[in-house]
């Protein structure tokens, strides 16, 4: 009886090990997917998702790098499988990889996965010409014009510039302005001195010609104002 104790005794201290192995095994969660631009602009507030999953169906955390020095950041805990979205604004622009992992509730920790998303700088806008500009600015009241203007106007990404030759009888002088939607400004020649004028106006349905009203910045005097777009 003694020696059957002991046998016993003996087999479960042999089974302790794999019993102890078996009850601490854990597998780490699958490496998250990561989905979100891989492109923007700096100083913009972009959206990413994250989702992996535990195959003992542990709590996770997701933990994410931007790559801009900015450190790691850890979200959860949250159950296996379920996906997460977090935000990030880089402030410069230049490429950066963004790296992240899922770790369980025991601490174990899934291999990394990356993204690369570029800042690419702003690109310069450069004025290209794209056609004449014409028109005739005359005085509330008379018909007759005051200044006439010739020159070329030019597209940019929200306004149309324009400049030129502005002539008063046999006097001659440089104009420059610019519309933005409906309103304008323009400095213009006078004859005896340089004014600013702005106002609104109303285009045709295909934008080449347009009418309206203007006042003087600072002046006290009031006009009208017609003119033409001609594209090049």
């Amino acid at each position: 009886m003694k020696k059957k104790i002991i046998g016993i005794l003996v087999f479960i201290t042999l089974m302790i090990p794999t019993l102890s192995a078996t009850a601490i095994a854990n597998e780490p969660p699958t490496a998250p997917d990561i989905e979100g631009p891989s492109s923007g602009k700096a100083g913009i507030e972009y959206t990413f998702g994250l989702c992996s999953s535990d195959p003992d169906e542990d709590e996770m955390f997701y933990c994410i790098d931007w790559g801009d020095d900015t450190g790691e950041i850890c979200l959860g805990p949250y159950p296996s499988g379920v996906c997460v979205t977090t935000t990030h604004t880089w402030s410069k622009s230049g490429t950066y990889i963004i790296e992240a992992y899922a770790k369980d509730a025991h601490g174990a920790e899934s291999e990394r996965s990356t993204l690369e998303v570029t800042m690419p700088k702003s690109k310069k806008i450069f004025f290209t010409t794209n056609g004449l500009f014409e028109a005739e600015i005359g005085r509330r009241g008379n018909p007759n014009p005051l200044v006439i203007l010739s020159g070329t106007y030019r597209l940019r990404d929200r306004f149309i510039g324009f400049g030129g030759t502005a002539s008063l009888g046999d006097k001659t002088g440089r104009f420059r302005g610019a519309f933005r939607n409906n309103h304008f400004f323009i400095k213009t020649f006078t004859g005896g001195r340089n004014i600013i004028i702005i106002g609104r106006c109303v285009f045709d349905d295909t934008r080449t010609s347009f009418t309206g009203g203007w006042v003087g910045r600072g002046l006290p005097i009031r006009g009208w104002i017609i003119g033409t777009l001609t594209p090049s």
